[in-house]
């Protein structure tokens, strides 16, 4: 997989490009690494998609813990500065009016992954399902309000390699469209959506 988009939204990128090269290069390597062949995935003659969202996850997860990154979700307790917060999850994080089926949980496939280091925390979901479009920017502002990163990064898709797997998959394009609308009556958390594509 390659990087093909990039967006910083309120200096995302530029607070990686300054304060933390090395953890935007160890990004870019574990993208890079994340070679997912789509031999054997989909037969020619069906309508099978030619990539596996869960391939795809498992080899970025498998990236991202080799270099030390750690998972984070829901009630999960994270240490910053010696001392311990509890990081509530993006479904805690949203009224009980609103999507409210969201307080039952995601179904299993359809869960964001999150992974967090040194202050920086890199959400990414392959898998099929729905994903609403509040789930990003809300996990992020959550951990950033309670100081847990400074900056929440969005590995998806590009339209290019959403055509090849599910069509239920939001990719990079929608995401973008949907940070821009919201940057105004949202606030400021410094984040970075990321393209990904063979």
């Amino acid at each position: 997989m390659k990087i093909r988009a990039c967006h910083s939204h309120f200096n995302g990128l530029e607070y990686l490009l300054i304060q933390a090269p090395r953890l935007w290069k160890e990004l870019q390597r574990i993208i890079d690494g994340a070679d997912v062949d789509s031999r054997g995935l989909g037969q020619p003659e069906t309508d099978s998609p030619k990539y596996s969202g869960a391939r795809i996850g498992n080899a970025l997860l498998e990236g991202f813990q080799r270099r030390g990154w750690s998972a984070s979700g829901a009630r999960q307790l994270g240490v910053v500065h010696g001392v311990q917060r509890n990081i509530r999850s993006a479904r805690d994080t949203v009224p009980d009016n609103r999507f409210g089926h969201m307080r039952s949980g995601f179904p299993q496939k359809s869960a964001p992954r999150q992974v967090m280091k040194d202050r920086v925390a890199v959400e990414f979901r392959f898998e099929e399902g729905l994903e609403l479009a509040l789930d990003f920017h809300s996990r992020s502002f959550a951990l950033y309000a309670d100081d847990m990163i400074d900056v929440g990064v969005a590995v998806t898709p590009t339209r290019v390699l959403q055509s090849q797997m599910s069509p239920d998959l939001m990719c990079y394009d929608e995401k973008l469209e949907i940070v821009l609308a919201r940057q105004r009556r949202a606030p400021a958390v410094p984040l970075v959506l990321v393209g990904i594509e063979p």
